[in-house]
């Protein structure tokens, strides 16, 4: 977040029924508006007018799909069959503890999606690993380029974002994206 407030964006951190307060030491660059002033019209307020939204696993995605907004699904914890026209996202990863080995994208097709919940993971033998700053960053920077339209994807992005997707559904998505930088990092996981 101070990254992108060193770029100029304004951040506000939403949310609801939120443990933490945002450490004072960072609330010159996010304002804490989940713990200091939040209502649920504003909500609809803010998630209507702002620029990007990066949202985690469990935050509110129809409504910006209602209105055709992009947004960031970033550390999402289950691989979806659609995304919305224009959301980019990345995906936590699943590691099976004891062979210390993340599986694939097939692996995680086949457990049918048990292992984004809590009460099936031990009997899995899983963890889920959540996505760096740095990958965060890199989906956030793709999807403002291709806002800015500087975006220039490659043949190679393309072949990645196709291998991605006939892994998980035989009927398409709805125009949504895996973060471009995200796939070259983890093509060993599109099998």
């Amino acid at each position: 977040m101070r990254k992108l407030s060193k770029r100029g964006y304004f951040i506000i951190r939403m949310g609801k029924d939120l443990n933490r307060q945002v450490p004072e030491e960072f609330s010159q660059h996010i304002y804490d508006y989940a713990s200091r002033s939040r209502s649920e019209f504003l909500d609809v307020f803010l998630l209507y007018r702002c620029n990007f939204l990066v949202n985690g696993g469990t935050g509110i995605t129809l409504f910006r799909a209602i209105f055709n907004l992009p947004q960031i699904a970033a550390d999402i914890y289950r691989i979806f069959k659609n995304l919305f026209q224009g959301d980019i996202s990345c995906f936590q990863r699943v590691q099976i503890v004891a062979e210390n080995r993340l599986v694939t994208i097939s692996e995680m097709v086949a457990m049918n999606d048990k292992f984004s919940h809590q009460k099936f993971q031990a009997r899995l033998g899983v963890a889920l690993v959540k996505n760096t700053a740095k990958e965060i960053l890199d989906v956030f920077d793709e999807m403002e380029a291709r806002e800015n339209g500087t975006w220039v994807t490659t043949p190679e992005d393309e072949e990645l974002q196709k291998r991605y997707w006939s892994l998980i559904t035989e009927t398409g998505h709805h125009g949504g994206r895996i973060g471009a930088q995200f796939l070259r990092d983890n093509q060993n996981l599109l099998r």
